[in-house]
């Protein structure tokens, strides 16, 4: 199990950062990284997640910040570390399940695929006192294609775009431009 894990302080208290990050149908407005999520925020609830990040700027961010392990793994499969990295494809939709969810606190969602192995995804939303909090987003990946890809492909890809999802929900909630009204919340199933 290959796990990454990513956080970043936030200058407000939990409940105010989680209701801007559980306004999925918001998400595209703010989010560079997962553009859409349909589906309620409810345990054992599914849920349609859709990553479509900046690819120009990811891709840039990759190479800006390409560590030994993933040249060296790009190498490893007949890839010159002269060319950039290109993602396979610009977005990617997948079903997870809601596994664990407390209001205020945390949430994550899960999927489980013969081929495509386990994904674990989790949102911690932990105060800090002094009218801060801290955002933890955690990844666990199994499996045979991740073994396979983890540090010339999705390592980069997942570190890059999460450590640029918690800066902008950082902007977005220390904000003043920013609000999500629920009146127009559609759901998308």
């Amino acid at each position: 199990m290959k796990t990454l894990e990513t956080s970043i302080r936030i200058n407000a208290e939990p409940y105010e950062v989680w209701y801007t990050f559980t306004r999925f149908h918001a998400w595209y407005l703010w989010n560079p990284f997962y553009s859409e999520v349909n589906g309620l925020l409810r345990k054992d609830e599914r849920l349609k997640v859709t990553i479509f990040p900046n690819t120009p700027q990811l891709l840039q961010e990759m190479q800006e910040n390409a560590t030994p392990e993933a040249i060296a793994a790009r190498k490893a499969v007949n890839f010159d570390d002269k060319q950039p990295i290109r993602p396979l494809n610009k977005s990617s939709s997948f079903s997870v399940r809601v596994s664990q969810y407390k209001e205020n606190e945390y949430f994550e969602w899960r999927r489980n695929h013969l081929l495509l192995g386990s994904y674990r995804h989790r949102f911690t939303f932990r105060s800090v006192g002094d009218g801060q909090m801290e955002f933890i987003n955690q990844l666990q990946m199994g499996g045979f294609l991740t073994a396979l890809g983890w540090y010339g492909f999705i390592k980069p890809i997942y570190q890059t775009g999460m450590d640029n999802m918690n800066l902008a929900l950082k902007q977005v909630v220390e904000s003043d431009d920013f609000f999500v009204d629920d009146t127009v919340v559609e759901y998308r199933g």
